[in-house]
Parts: C-alpha cells; sequence; structure tokens
C-alpha cells in the first residue's frame, strides 16, 4: 500500500529537513559527502513551510577565479558534518573569482 501525505505531514517533514541542513557547497564535480568543494559554504535561512515546500534565503558562495562549478550541495554544517543531497547545475565557469548565488527550496513530493 502506497499512502498519500497529508499537507501537514509534509510540511513536518520539510521542517525536520530545514532545521539540520542549512548549510550549501559549491563543487566542481559530482560530490561524494561533500567532497570536490570549492570556495567555503554558505548559509540559508528557511522560511515557512507552505504545502510542503520551504524556500530559503539566497545563499553566495565565493569562487575562486579558474574554476567551473557544476554542482552545489546541502550539509548540516558549515565545515565537515552531513551531506544530504546534491543537485546537478549548468556549468559556471568562474574566470575570475566572484560569487555563486542560489536560492535553495526543498520539497516533499
Amino acid at each position: 500500500m502506497a499512502a498519500t501525505l497529508e499537507t501537514a505531514a509534509k510540511n513536518t517533514i520539510v521542517d525536520g529537513f530545514a532545521t539540520a541542513y542549512t548549510w550549501f557547497a559549491a563543487h566542481t564535480a559530482a560530490p561524494s559527502s561533500g567532497s570536490n568543494q570549492t570556495g567555503s559554504r554558505g548559509q540559508t535561512t528557511w522560511g515557512a513551510a507552505s504545502g510542503g515546500a520551504r524556500v530559503g534565503s539566497a545563499v553566495d558562495i565565493s569562487i575562486g577565479a579558474g574554476v567551473t562549478v557544476s554542482h552545489v550541495s546541502c550539509q548540516s554544517a558549515s565545515t565537515s558534518g552531513t551531506q544530504a543531497a546534491f543537485e546537478d547545475i549548468a556549468d559556471h565557469v568562474f574566470a575570475a573569482s566572484g560569487v555563486l548565488r542560489i536560492t535553495p527550496t526543498v520539497t516533499q513530493a
């Protein structure tokens, strides 16, 4: 039997995620437990859950010159910690130092 979650249950799930995972990192390849990280991690402030989703504040990650960022990940701490998830993004090539800005969203379908 496959259960369909009610919105309140979905909100509870994303609330738990948002409590534990507030840090985001940029990577030069698909990360494995935070590997290939470039630059320092940035932190989001999650908005309130609605409809089984939460949207975070924009996160700016400083990237050095000559770096291509291909993935971002969600982490539990500013250093080390636990990686919750990662996403393959369109390559961002930084010929000069710059900032990668992301606006995270977590959704429980």
